[in-house]
């Protein structure tokens, strides 16, 4: 599979930008303490990722997601983790918690004010004061010690420890974050926010050929720094060599989508003014993987005709199946077509839908608009929570040359011919003979 170098490529002006977005970020909603250089250099020794003894994993062997619902008890998660005031903290470590309790058809909800108020209590404030911010030591003691507040249907349950983390652990630089994605350990980062993170650039990835928002600075600047914020992470990706944000915003950043940060920006945030930190925690008893399902081929995608020649109208042909040991639920299909390696509107979205185990789909869409002449690319992709998976993939030059003139008319008849004589008999095929007019 092959590589874009998007940490070189999104931290100079590329021909990837999709214009700018403007958000209007009240900055109440900056809330992360930096820990002090000396308190920092402590944890490290103290909580050290080093300290697990984890495997570091092959190169371009972390690309998939760990397991993040989009609702729990009811509620987008989106919505459920918007932050008030400076909470970042809470709401990022109550994303890390769903996260980390969650399983398909199981997911749960949190509390992100009652965490909040509980790091603010660690910290010596029992007024919770929603705007002070808290820092990332804070979080990880309060999920080890006193757990998290469940809410089940839309009632939040007493605090239990049973709900939080057996551990903590701190990391130290981009790998950090990718050995631990890649251990399915979810993290907390800790951050300086400046004027570039509040309006991330909307861009199509070339690898998957997906809009994707990407923080990245411009011409050498980030512009001011704002404050601090804290933010969850659930995915690491090889391909990207980058790792993915959704952080505490609700839908006015990045369309409650979520962004990615490139290693090479989130090592310039090291070394910032206010240096970032990473949490890492375990989960108290992370029991069996759940059964999942898998999504496979059942036949080679396909474009028909083939090949296309301008003026066609293509039929696509996605046949797939669940292979896995789970259900596949919310999932969809999409077909997408570029020209000349630009993107076009796409066609042959479904709904979404549930696949069970060993269920197939046959998915034959047809594209309303006719092709024209030049390079056509077409890919066959699966969707689930939001996320695609590339399929299948076919390309064709399509001409707009006029198809052959037919042969001229004849003006002769091809005919088989008998001859009987009396010593033998002749047979002589394809004789000519003047037509009868």
């Amino acid at each position: 599979m092959p590589t874009e170098k998007w940490d070189e490529k999104l931290n100079k002006h590329n021909e990837y930008e999709r214009g700018d977005v403007t958000y209007d970020i009240s900055p109440e909603r900056f809330g992360w303490i930096p820990t002090p250089p000396e308190h920092k250099e402590q944890l490290l020794r103290l909580y050290s990722l080093d300290n697990w003894g984890l495997s570091v994993p092959a190169a371009g062997a972390v690309e998939n997601p760990l397991y993040y619902p989009t609702h729990a008890d009811g509620q987008n998660i989106v919505d459920a983790y918007n932050q008030v005031g400076g909470t970042c903290v809470g709401a990022s470590g109550a994303q890390a918690t769903t996260a980390r309790n969650s399983k398909p058809g199981a997911d749960k909800l949190y509390d992100y004010l009652a965490l909040y108020c509980q790091c603010r209590r660690i910290m010596g404030d029992s007024a919770c004061n929603k705007n002070a911010g808290a820092t990332m030591q804070s979080v990880g003691r309060a999920l080890m010690d006193w757990g998290g507040v469940q809410i089940i249907g839309g009632k939040k349950q007493p605090a239990s420890v049973a709900e939080g983390i057996l551990s903590y652990s701190f990391g130290y630089d981009a790998d950090s974050i990718r050995t631990a994605l890649g251990n399915g350990i979810y993290i907390q980062i800790g951050i300086a926010v400046y004027q570039a993170m509040l309006s991330p650039k909307l861009i199509r990835n070339a690898v998957t050929g997906q809009n994707e928002y990407w923080i990245y600075w411009q011409t050498g600047s980030w512009g001011s720094m704002l404050g601090g914020h804290a933010m969850f992470s659930y995915w690491w990706s090889d391909q990207r060599n980058a790792f993915f944000l959704p952080n505490t915003w609700g839908f006015d950043w990045c369309e409650g989508k979520g962004a990615w940060l490139s290693r090479a920006s989130f090592t310039r945030l090291l070394g910032a003014a206010q240096p970032a930190e990473i949490l890492l925690c375990v989960d108290r008893d992370p029991g069996p993987p759940p059964a999942v399902g898998k999504m496979e081929l059942v036949e080679p995608f396909t474009i028909a005709p083939w090949p296309p020649v301008a003026g066609d109208k293509v039929t696509a042909h996605l046949k797939v199946k669940n292979t896995g040991e789970g259900l596949l639920s919310g999932i969809g299909l999409a077909v997408e077509d570029m020209k000349d390696g630009v993107g076009g509107p796409g066609f042959g979205f479904t709904p979404d839908f549930d696949l069970a185990v060993g269920a197939v789909y046959d998915h034959n869409p047809t594209c309303d608009t006719p092709v024209t002449a030049g390079h056509w690319r077409w890919r066959g992709d699966y969707k689930q929570n939001g996320r695609y998976t590339v399929l299948g993939v076919v390309e064709a030059d399509v001409t707009d040359e006029p198809p052959p003139p037919p042969p001229p008319p004849t003006d002769h008849l091809t005919v088989d011919i008998a001859i009987h004589t009396a010593d033998a008999d002749y047979k002589l095929d394809g004789v000519e003979i003047p037509k009868v007019v």
